[in-house]
């Protein structure tokens, strides 16, 4: 029983892993997330406010697609690390950490 309950955290992390840059992705720019079954998704977000008598914070979500195109490039210019990677592996480093010590 022990090993299962372990297979299934594992199982877990793994589809957490997995997730954790696609499903970002769709917040900054259009993600063939669920291709070949849809187009590009962009989940578009602003948070507004209004200050008057009272504060109040005004969120919108708005859901956009457009069909999905992929080209070839010729080259990729892209950084190797940065600060959102490192906050992303180290939230996914952290289950690891915690079944190391049970």
């Amino acid at each position: 029983m022990v090993i299962a309950t372990w297979i299934y955290k594992i199982l877990i992390d793994g589809f957490l892993a997995l997730l954790s840059h696609p499903v970002p992705d769709l917040f900054s720019g259009y993600t063939p997330i669920l291709w070949p079954l849809c187009d590009s998704l962009w989940i578009k977000t602003k948070l507004g406010f209004h200050i008057g008598s009272s504060v109040k914070l005004i969120p919108s979500f708005e859901l956009l697609s457009e069909p999905t195109v992929f080209q070839h490039f010729q080259e990729f210019d892209a950084p190797l690390f940065t600060g959102d990677g490192l906050i992303i592996s180290i939230i996914l480093l952290l289950p690891s950490l915690k079944y190391k010590h049970q």
